[in-house]
């Protein structure tokens, strides 16, 4: 959810869909409070990596985490895909990516 490509989600998969949030390291979201889907309030959240990763090279941490794909709520023909969650600085996160649908 990064950058501009977009995301191919298979439905019927059991694994789960990766997202990052640029420039948020791991240990600046409230846990429990990232939510990702159809709406963006899915709890669909399966983990983040605890140590963040720079996504993008560009020397900063990133935060990605991995999303259990059959609790999104994404279907067939849904065109985009939504991240939300607080920051510990009580900020929201708000994101948002284009998905193609498969199964």
């Amino acid at each position: 959810m990064s950058g501009t490509e977009k995301v191919l989600l298979d439905r019927m998969a059991t694994g789960r869909v990766r997202a990052e949030v640029l420039a948020i390291g791991a240990g600046g979201f409230v846990g429990g409070t990232l939510t990702f889907g159809a709406t963006g309030k899915e709890r669909s959240l399966a983990f983040c990596n605890p140590n963040g990763e720079d996504v993008n090279g560009d020397g900063r941490l990133d935060l990605v985490c991995h999303f259990t794909t059959g609790d999104t709520g994404l279907k067939r023909g849904d065109r985009q895909a939504a991240l939300r969650g607080r920051t510990v600085q009580d900020g929201l996160i708000e994101g948002s990516a284009e998905v193609l649908i498969v199964n």
